[in-house]
């Protein structure tokens, strides 16, 4: 409590640029942002519109993220999220009906990933672009129902904005790479998730007025193979993609803090491989987040 009030009375003076999507800190600005979501995710796979496996996790997730500028043109950012009150399944039928359903509360903390932002001039009015790198790193092999990630993770990004008047145009060109995946299923089989790479465009558009902005928050991305085994059944794909659609709203609340509300819904589909090719293969995954959030400018 008595962190939170010393927050309180030496933030420093609000910046109106922290309503952007991406804001572009000055040197020596820093922010905190404490967050608390609703998330849920699913894996399925069917076929002929039967349901053959099935998992899904979900729970809340709280997160803390602080972000500093170092100069006018890097900025760094660490954020680590937790998973509690979690619930996690997985169900089996059709062939794979001799595997039991599994069900099991889910929680832990995933891997801390660091952020880089390097903004760079531009010769053209209130437009700002950035590089941008994430990496995540791999600490665990952990069992499915735990919220680790369990893979390296790396990002490299483009990132841009523009704005007129109340208008803003922002986007992103990104490509992830994701390492190897282990993890023990709870049906006790130990799944491989072999490595693949994701490439696409981010488009959030947005309004952004004295105390207040609201973006939409758009995506498209392609992916290579996808392709899971164990000792149970094998997955592969013939490439893969994405699509996000969400929004975000964000409020000044006092002269140096505020509160944001977003909503992100993803799903992803694989071109399973099947050798009978008269059957209707779907080979999907899909979630979705509830996110609330608080910031304060240090």
């Amino acid at each position: 409590m008595k962190l939170f009030l010393l927050l309180l009375m030496f933030g420093n003076t609000y910046s109106s640029e922290y309503l952007h999507l991406v804001p572009h800190l000055q040197k020596d600005e820093a922010t905190l942002t404490v967050s608390s979501s609703l998330y849920a995710e699913e894996k399925t796979y069917e076929k002929d519109l039967q349901v053959i496996d099935l998992t899904n996790q979900e729970g809340y997730v709280q997160t803390l993220n602080y972000k500093r500028a170092t100069s006018e043109r890097l900025t760094y950012e660490i954020e680590i999220q937790a998973l509690i009150s979690g619930k996690y399944n997985e169900t089996y039928s059709g062939p794979l009906s001799f595997i039991s359903d599994k069900r099991d509360q889910s929680h832990g903390i995933k891997e801390p990933v660091g952020k880089l932002y390097y903004w760079f001039p531009s010769s053209i009015k209130n437009f700002d672009q950035a590089l941008f790198a994430s990496y995540r790193p791999k600490l665990y092999e952990p069992k499915a129902h735990q919220f680790f990630n369990g893979r390296h993770e790396i990002t490299l990004s483009y990132l841009y904005k523009y704005q007129e008047s109340i208008f803003e145009i922002s986007g992103e060109v990104f490509s992830t790479i994701f390492g190897k995946k282990e993890v023990r299923l709870d049906s006790g089989a130990e799944d491989t998730i072999d490595s693949f790479t994701e490439v696409g465009l981010k488009f959030t558009p947005g309004l952004i007025f004295e105390a207040f902005s609201i973006h939409l928050l758009t995506s498209y991305s392609s992916m290579t193979d996808y392709n899971t085994r164990n000792q149970f059944f094998e997955r592969y794909s013939d490439k893969g993609y994405a699509v996000e659609i969400g929004g975000k709203i964000n409020w000044r609340i006092l002269k140096n803090q505020g509160l944001s509300f977003s909503y992100l819904e993803r799903e992803s589909y694989f071109n399973s491989i099947e050798e009978d090719l008269s059957r209707n293969i779907e080979f999907e995954i899909d979630s979705e987040e509830y996110k609330l959030s608080w910031w304060i400018l240090l």
